[in-house]
């Protein structure tokens, strides 16, 4: 990652500030060495009110305003959005965490995967609280 070391914390970003979202953002503000630096909403207001649980995030609506510190970024969005977002934050040079599923349909999940691959980027799809009891 160009202008990382293991010296500074990565910088994410949490796209959905929803239940799922919110819950993203607390999970990566407790990692080590991550620095949980955005949330981002469709609707900035509850990205503001995301934010504010977690001392100097910012907050955005979309995606395109984020800095280019962002390294990597989870993404909790409505399925009819997952994919697009998922290609716009991929484009950018940032590894991406979904929530299931990955995309709408498989021809679009084949798609971000080969997106990801040629750009030599992560793209994992999480199960984040599946296995807690």
């Amino acid at each position: 990652m160009t202008g990382w070391t293991d010296s500074m914390d990565i910088e994410v970003a949490v796209v959905g500030a929803g239940r799922w979202g919110r819950l993203h953002a607390e999970k990566w503000a407790t990692i080590p060495g991550v620095r949980l630096a955005a949330i981002v909403d469709a609707e900035l207001e509850r990205a503001v009110r995301a934010s504010r649980r977690h001392q100097g995030v910012a907050a955005y609506s979309t995606v395109d305003a984020l800095p280019e510190t962002i390294r990597a970024s989870s993404v909790a969005v409505d399925i009819d959005s997952l994919g697009e977002v998922t290609r716009d934050l991929l484009r950018r040079g940032v590894h991406v965490l979904t929530e299931k599923p990955l995309a709408a349909s498989r021809l679009e999940a084949e798609a971000l995967h080969t997106q990801a691959q040629r750009a030599g980027l992560h793209l994992a799809v999480g199960f984040l609280e599946r296995f807690n009891g």
